[in-house]
């Protein structure tokens, strides 16, 4: 079928982006960061709602040198909604799995584990690796 040319309005009418990139300092570290997803476009459904999302976390977990990003690509009829749901669930789901894993890590350590946001102390990449699959496949489940 004919598919006529998207006039540079109906193209950045499709844009979601943020104004100016962002600046945010995380343990020391300067992080310049900034977002933008652009609606595709379907022929067939020119309406169809964006099937991307993001999060951004600052202070993950209650630490200041931590910060959660998450880019979510839905796909299929419910694409935007399930973007949209992991958007939600996710980061909130790997905070708790991440501090009870901290929580955990602290008492084998016979550190103080009440207050983990202020404990320098990180997970072995092989634990945050199993944390970080366990709150995927937890959010998985919900959907």
């Amino acid at each position: 079928g004919f598919s006529r040319r998207m006039s540079n309005q109906e193209v950045n009418q499709r844009i979601d982006s943020i104004n100016e990139t962002c600046v945010k300092t995380f343990g020391g570290v300067s992080v310049r960061y900034a977002y933008l997803s652009q609606r595709g476009y379907y022929p067939d459904d020119p309406h169809k709602a964006n099937q991307d999302s993001y999060s951004i976390t600052h202070n993950f977990i209650g630490r200041e040198s931590d910060a959660f990003f998450g880019v979510y690509d839905g796909h299929g009829r419910d694409g935007d909604k399930c973007a949209q749901f992991v958007r939600d669930q996710l980061p909130p789901l790997t905070a708790s799995a991440v501090k009870k894993e901290l929580e955990n890590e602290m008492k084998r350590s016979n550190l103080d584990e009440s207050d983990y946001s202020k404990n320098a102390m990180d997970l072995p990449k092989d634990v945050l690796q199993s944390v970080l699959t366990k709150a995927h496949v937890e959010c998985n489940k919900k959907m």
